[in-house]
């Protein structure tokens, strides 16, 4: 392989090694702001939730919607 190549593709790498460390950083950031909300803290009681239950809270409040229909 040339040498050009080469240091692209291990440049690239080092990219996706420092992407993945942000990553592991923003998971263990958004856990601890999961376990200060009750709201989610409930809704972690539902077997299978587990991190779906941030995703669910992002949503905010559900009384913003007509209706449950997707229009």
């Amino acid at each position: 392989m040339p040498d050009d190549e080469r240091f692209a593709i291990e440049r690239h790498v080092r990219e996706l090694d420092r992407l993945a460390e942000d990553l592991v950083t923003l998971d263990r950031e958004i856990a601890e702001t999961m376990l200060d909300d009750p709201a989610i803290m409930r809704l972690l009681t539902i077997t299978g939730v587990k991190a779906v239950a941030a995703g669910l809270m992002a949503i905010g409040d559900i009384a913003r919607f007509k209706s449950p229909r997707l229009h």
